[in-house]
C-alpha cells in the first residue's frame, strides 16, 4: 500500500529577526569534543528582545573556512595562527579564544558585511539555510496530489538527489575570476529592507564624477552590473555612472521569500538613488532593465519626484506582443517545473542557452559563460529563477501601462524625456522584430540597429558602436 509523505515542519525555527540591527559576537567558553576544540559563542541583534540573542558552536575550522571564503571577496582579517600538536591545551585554547575574539570583532564592524549570506549563515545557521529536500518534497508532493490521485509518493530518494546534485554542480565561488574579484573590490553595498545591495558608483574611480551627470545603468537578466563594464571607460569620460545588480542577481543578497517583481526593483533602485542624493539622471537599460526603466518611466507619469532626463533603451522585450521568450524560459517561470529544472538541469545547459542568444561572431567563451553562471547562482536558493522569471508575465499584465509611458513621456510640457532604442538585430528574442514594432506604435521613433550578426547583448558583442549611437543621442539632445 503506498503511504504519502508528509513533511515535517522544522522544530529550531526562529521568529524573524531585523538584520538592519547592529550585532555583537562574544565567545563565552571553549570546550573539548573527540579530541578537537570548539567554541560557544552568543550572537546577538542590539535589541530588547531575548530571541534576538542566541548561541552558535564553532570549531576553528570553520572559521577557516568563512576567512578563506572572505579573502576572495578582498577582505583580510587576520586569525590566529594554527597549531598542529596541543592545539586542545588549555592555555593555547585561552589564548586562541581571544584571537578568535578579536576576529569577530573585526568582522561586525563591517555592518553590510554582517548582512551578507555568507557571514549569515556563519553567525545564525538556523535561520539562513535552505531544507532543500523538505521544500522539494512538498513542491513534487501538490504536483503528484493534483493528477487526479492517480500517483502518490513511496519513498523520497533524498541521499540519491543530494548525489546527482553534487556530481552536476561544482562549487560556485565568482570571485575565483580576476575580472569579477576586480570588480566587486570596486563596488559598494546598501542596505534595503535588510538586504545587501552590491552597486558600482564610478566616483571610487574618478574623483570628479559628482560634478558630471549622472547615468543609471541597468543590466539584463541572467547577468549583472558587470555587463557595462566594457563600456565604462568611455561612458565615465562624460557622467557618472551607477550600475546595481538588482536583488536576486549578481552580487547582491538572493533571498528565498521575496516579491521579485518589477516594481520592487524600481522601489529598490529608487531608494539607492535617494540614499546618494541624486535626483535626476539619464538611464540606459538591457533586456529586464527596459522593462523597470518603463516602470520608472509610467511613475514619471504618475509622479515626478525626480527628473529622468533621457533614456536608451538596448535590446529587450519592451511590447510583450513581440517578444519571443525561448521554450526554457517559459518552462522555468513555471511553479513547481521552473525550481526542479534548476535544481537539476546540468550547468552547462545554462550556458548553452544563454550563448545562444549572442550573434554567430560574438559567442562567449567557456571562461566568460562559466563568469555569467557563477554570479546568477552564487548564494542562489533553490527557488531563484523561478522566481525571477516573473517579470515576463509582469509585461503582459502592465503592457498598456508600461507601453504608454514611451509615448506620455516624450511629451512632457515641462523636461520631456528623450528616448533612443539601439538593438542588435541578430537577437532572436527581441532583435529587429522589436525595432519594427518600435516603429509601428512609438510616436516619432528613434531607432539604431546595429550590423546584421549582433545579438541580445549588444554591450558586450559591439560595444564601440552601441557608444557611438549612445553619444551621438546625447549630442542630439544636449543642443
Amino acid at each position: 500500500m503506498a503511504r504519502l509523505i508528509v513533511p515535517q515542519r522544522l522544530s529550531n525555527a526562529q521568529s524573524s529577526i531585523d538584520t538592519t540591527l547592529p550585532m555583537t559576537c562574544t565567545i563565552e567558553s571553549s570546550y573539548v569534543v573527540d579530541g578537537h576544540g570548539g567554541y560557544s559563542i552568543r550572537v546577538t541583534r542590539m535589541s530588547n528582545d531575548p530571541l534576538t540573542s542566541w548561541i552558535i558552536t564553532k570549531r576553528y575550522r570553520e572559521f577557516v573556512d568563512l576567512n578563506n571564503i572572505l579573502k576572495d571577496c578582498g577582505f583580510n582579517f587576520e586569525l590566529p595562527k594554527k597549531k598542529f600538536l596541543g592545539n586542545t591545551d588549555q592555555i593555547f585554547m585561552s589564548e586562541r579564544q581571544k584571537g578568535l575574539q578579536a576576529y569577530l570583532n573585526k568582522l561586525v564592524e563591517h555592518v553590510e558585511l554582517c548582512n551578507s549570506l555568507i557571514v549569515h549563515r556563519f553567525l545564525d545557521p538556523h535561520s539562513h539555510r535552505t531544507n532543500y529536500p523538505e521544500s522539494a518534497l512538498q513542491h513534487v508532493s501538490m504536483f503528484i496530489r493534483s493528477m487526479n490521485n492517480t500517483y502518490q509518493i513511496i519513498e523520497p530518494l533524498f541521499h540519491f538527489g543530494i548525489l546527482i546534485k553534487k556530481l552536476l554542480t561544482p562549487a560556485i565561488n565568482p570571485y575565483r575570476f580576476p575580472k569579477i574579484h576586480n570588480w566587486a573590490k570596486q563596488g559598494k553595498y546598501f542596505n534595503f529592507n535588510g538586504y545587501p545591495i552590491f552597486y558600482y558608483d564610478s566616483n571610487i574611480r574618478d574623483t570628479t564624477a559628482n560634478s558630471k551627470p549622472t547615468l543609471l545603468l541597468l543590466h539584463g537578466y541572467p547577468t549583472s552590473s558587470i555587463d557595462w563594464l566594457y563600456m565604462r571607460d568611455e561612458l565615465e569620460k562624460r557622467f557618472h555612472c551607477i550600475a546595481p545588480d538588482y536583488i536576486g542577481y549578481g552580487l547582491s543578497a538572493k533571498p528565498v521569500s521575496f516579491s521579485y517583481t518589477i516594481f520592487s526593483q524600481v522601489d529598490m533602485i529608487e531608494e539607492l538613488m535617494n540614499s546618494l542624493q541624486i535626483n535626476q539622471f539619464h538611464i540606459m537599460a538591457h533586456d529586464v532593465g527596459t522593462t523597470i526603466t518603463q516602470e520608472f518611466l509610467a511613475r514619471q507619469v504618475d509622479n515626478r519626484k525626480y527628473i529622468i532626463q533621457s533614456t536608451v533603451f538596448l535590446n529587450g522585450g519592451l511590447f510583450p506582443e513581440s517578444y519571443r521568450p525561448f521554450l526554457s524560459m517559459k518552462l522555468l517561470k513555471t511553479p513547481i517545473i521552473g525550481v526542479i529544472l534548476q535544481n537539476i538541469l546540468p550547468r552547462a545547459l545554462f550556458s548553452s542557452a544563454l550563448n545562444r542568444i549572442f550573434g554567430p561572431s560574438t559567442k562567449r567563451t567557456q571562461q566568460e559563460l562559466d563568469e555569467m553562471i557563477d554570479l546568477l547562482f552564487f548564494n542562489a536558493p533553490y527557488n531563484l529563477l523561478q522566481q525571477l522569471q516573473c517579470y515576463i508575465n509582469e509585461r503582459s499584465i502592465n503592457r498598456d501601462r508600461w507601453v504608454d509611458a514611451i509615448n506620455k513621456v516624450q511629451t512632457f510640457t515641462k523636461n520631456p524625456i528623450p528616448i533612443r532604442l539601439i538593438n542588435g538585430p541578430y537577437d532572436p528574442i527581441s532583435g529587429k522584430h522589436i525595432v519594427d514594432r518600435y516603429r509601428e506604435i512609438i510616436t516619432n521613433p528613434d531607432t539604431c540597429l546595429l550590423n546584421a550578426d549582433i545579438g541580445h547583448y549588444v554591450n558586450l558583442e559591439d560595444p564601440e558602436n552601441t557608444l557611438k549611437y549612445f553619444f551621438n543621442f546625447h549630442d542630439k539632445i544636449s543642443t
